[in-house]
């Protein structure tokens, strides 16, 4: 069963609080989604680059901004294709899937670093397990930047991990799909 992570509605109180926290210099939009078929997933900026050097235009960096109904909302670094008309369109496809649109927030304080950036994450009630899943996904991330994962741009290969962090790994997989389903009983979102 997948979370009910939904793109973070525009102009609610709570999120225009969030987005004023993580890009004060900015305001979040809803941008239409146009992905380009066969490209690779979760990889937005090689998916733009690539998509700028046949059609012309330039990326944008900045955050998809998402949200699980009552429980949490986060930033994710995200690039988005601004067309040479400047209109801006999400062409990235996505692990968990399509969507019409997204909520984008763009930052002009972003570059690209080759490395993982942890999304920015809150939760939006106080519950003990919101904010467990949330620290859980944090170290998942710091797992992901560990030293010994040199090809940040690959899909994330645990097998050049030490045995450690891979059995570490292996046991938060298996702590948060259990918050999960905990969570998706109190939170079931839509």
């Amino acid at each position: 069963m997948s979370t009910p992570i939904i793109a973070a509605p525009v102009g609610e109180p709570h999120v225009m609080a969030f987005t004023a926290d993580v890009a004060p210099d900015s305001k979040a939009i809803a941008i239409p989604c146009d992905l380009v078929e066969g490209a690779e997933v979760g990889q937005c900026i090689q998916v733009v680059s690539d998509h700028c050097a046949a059609h012309g235009g330039h990326m944008v960096l900045g955050w998809a901004i998402w949200e699980w109904p009552g429980a949490f909302i986060e930033a994710e670094y995200h690039a988005a294709w601004a067309n040479p008309t400047g209109e801006l369109i999400d062409i990235a496809p996505r692990r968990d899937g399509a969507y019409r649109t997204i909520t984008f927030l763009p930052d002009a304080r972003l570059t690209d670093t080759g490395k993982k950036i942890d999304n920015i994450r809150r939760p939006l009630v106080n519950d003990r397990d919101v904010k467990q899943f949330l620290f859980l996904a944090q170290r998942q991330t710091e797992i992901f930047n560990h030293p010994s994962v040199t090809e940040q741009r690959d899909d994330f290969d645990p097998s050049r991990l030490p045995k450690a962090l891979i059995k570490e790994l292996l046991d938060l997989f298996k702590k948060q799909d259990r918050l999960q389903q905990r969570l998706l009983q109190r939170y079931p979102g839509g």
